[in-house]
């Protein structure tokens, strides 16, 4: 993952093709991009691939805090 978003993510603001690849190969893992892009196609709700990165990102905040201890 090369970027990160500083500001929420809509499914809406993935309708675009130019911005749903983008969020594919910038923020999901190397794995992922080709179901994902399957479900922009189809037009599925990708709600569900938004609400995952958002989780990864609170995860990584969390783990990057100077408090945050292993358990």
């Amino acid at each position: 993952m090369t970027h990160r978003i500083t500001c929420s993510v809509v499914a809406s603001d993935l309708k675009d093709a130019a911005a749903a690849i983008s969020f594919a190969l910038d923020y999901l893992q190397p794995h992922e991009p080709f179901e994902f892009l399957n479900e922009w196609r189809e037009g599925k709700d990708l709600s569900p691939w938004i609400e995952a990165w958002e989780q990864d990102q609170e995860e990584a905040r969390r783990m990057t805090h100077p408090e945050w201890m292993s358990s």
